[in-house]
């Protein structure tokens, strides 16, 4: 794809928001983890002396480490994509100008500060969302069998949802990127694969999103030139409206 103009600062902004959020929730956790379980267990034992506690306390200790690392590591995903998002909103527009420079096409034109304004309040919204149903598909993925298909589902939903800043340069409404979704749902179940792939590193994924918002905008571009040449493109805003 070549080389685009100061993206290589931009990408380091979100690194340095993701490492602050990560230390603040570790350093202040570990300690209120720790004196949580340890006053819970000793309701059950009346002393922290006991084989019978310790045999109790690591246990209970390490279980509420994973809860807490896997409930924090989302609640930061949603915080630093509304903290990053104005660096993300431009990250996808640079991107979007370089490709369309390239391939001598054209879009409508959004200002960057208008843009990275409207994608704060774009970005909060769609933190809600992505809490409650995060809520349904955490409760799905105890369900054997089930949780197969919730996970992937969460894999993809983050693939779309990196995909919402080019959809915002481009001028997408909320009806136009459904029908994206549906006519390149291919697309993103590969995108969603790939960020399923991080999550075999714990906090990964927070680091790889500004590549994915990159990719994401590199993909809306491909696939609407592919629409445009199919004469498929009957869902962007300037034949929606």
């Amino acid at each position: 794809m070549g080389e685009v103009p100061s993206l290589r600062f931009l990408i380091i902004l979100p690194f340095l928001i993701d490492s602050l959020l990560l230390f603040i929730g570790i350093y202040f956790g570990a300690e209120q983890i720790r004196i949580i379980v340890r006053k819970a267990s000793l309701l059950i034992f009346t002393s922290a002396d006991t084989t019978a506690f310790h045999l109790f306390y690591y246990p209970m200790l390490a279980v509420f480490w994973i809860i807490f690392v896997v409930l924090y590591l989302y609640v930061v995903y949603l915080i630093a994509s509304v903290l990053a998002s104005p660096i993300y909103s431009m990250m996808a527009d640079r991107t979007t100008r370089y490709l369309q420079a390239r391939d001598h096409s054209n879009r409508p034109e959004i200002g960057a500060f208008a843009l990275a304004v409207r994608m704060v309040w774009v970005s909060l919204a769609r933190g809600v969302a992505l809490l409650t149903i995060g809520g349904f598909l955490f409760a799905g993925s105890f369900v054997p069998g089930l949780n197969l298909v919730t996970t992937f589902v969460a894999f993809v939903l983050l693939a779309f949802d990196s995909a919402d800043y080019a959809f915002e340069v481009h001028g997408f409404q909320l009806r136009d990127r459904f029908r994206f979704l549906r006519r390149h749902l291919v697309e993103f179940c590969g995108m969603g694969a790939f960020i399923g792939l991080t999550a075999f590193v714990p906090g990964l994924i927070l680091f790889v999103m500004p590549f994915a918002v990159v990719g994401a905008a590199s993909v809306v571009h491909s696939a609407l030139n592919v629409d445009e040449s199919k004469g498929a493109r009957s869902a962007t805003p300037k034949e929606s409206s």
